[in-house]
């Protein structure tokens, strides 16, 4: 087993364009994203294993067995792992047993006709404030971490990433983000800060990055676990389609931590 330091255009073909979770996945093998590679040859892989630095996990359409349990035993020695496998269940490989199963719920469609989503675009702001997350706002924690996670640094969000906070006044009430774009694809994730939920923000803050990833040619995605229904309504009522749920194998470090 080898340590790759950065994807090589050999590595895009032992990965399926339609596995959960694409951006970050082929933001990595597109070499935006910075990320742990493991690969059985370095002059002619067959076998892949990638971990982000968010902890998603990918495996590569043939990897074997032996070969997915000593990459996953070599991670573990440093952080956590969250696996990512196949919607259907079907896979050529068996994992090893996990210490926790996480259930997710992925739309890699969307429809930029659909009612919900242009209803949402034609909000009025109503005394509210869309601002870019950029250099001068990044540091803010209610994101920085998570943008870090996803992108590796401030910097590479900065360039390959987008995000967008709706403010009222010097207050956050909302955020959405596109931290990954792989294979022309952003996945888009939304957060609202608890006093304000259930008041439409997350629908609102979410379409406009939705609009800004579409006018940059960009297809975008959503993904969120299974036991956040919220998530997955907004995503159902902003126009995202052919849901699927597959399964996250989560491996605790050796230190006892994800």
């Amino acid at each position: 087993m080898h340590t790759v330091s950065q994807a090589t255009p050999d590595l895009m073909k032992l990965f399926d364009e339609d596995t959960p979770v694409k951006s970050l996945l082929f933001s990595i093998l597109e070499g935006r994203t910075p990320a742990e590679i493991l690969v059985d040859d370095l002059d002619r892989p067959r076998r892949c294993v990638v971990r982000s630095g968010a902890r998603f996990t990918f495996a590569s359409r043939d990897v074997d067995r032996d070969f997915l349990a000593r990459a996953l035993a070599e991670l573990r020695r440093t952080a956590g792992v969250a696996l990512v496998c196949p919607p259907d269940g079907s896979t050529r490989r068996t994992p090893p047993d996990p210490d926790l199963v996480v259930e997710r719920l992925g739309f890699p469609d969307f429809d930029p006709a659909h009612a919900g989503f242009r209803e949402a675009l034609a909000r009025p702001l109503e005394g509210m404030e869309i601002r870019e997350i950029d250099r001068k706002r990044f540091d803010n924690p209610l994101w920085r971490d998570l943008l870090v996670g996803f992108s590796g640094s401030a910097e590479r969000f900065l360039e390959h990433g987008l995000a967008l906070a709706l403010y009222r006044g010097d207050e956050v009430l909302a955020w959405s983000y596109a931290p990954n774009r792989g294979l022309s694809t952003m996945e888009i994730g939304v957060e609202t800060v608890e006093a304000h939920r259930w008041q439409g923000h997350a629908t609102f803050i979410a379409a406009h990055v939705i609009s800004r990833c579409l006018a940059r040619g960009w297809f975008v995605a959503w993904s969120c676990e299974t036991d956040n229904p919220a998530s997955a309504a907004i995503a159902r009522k902003l126009g995202f389609r052919g849901e699927r749920t597959y399964p996250v194998h989560v491996y605790r470090s050796r230190r006892g931590s994800l």
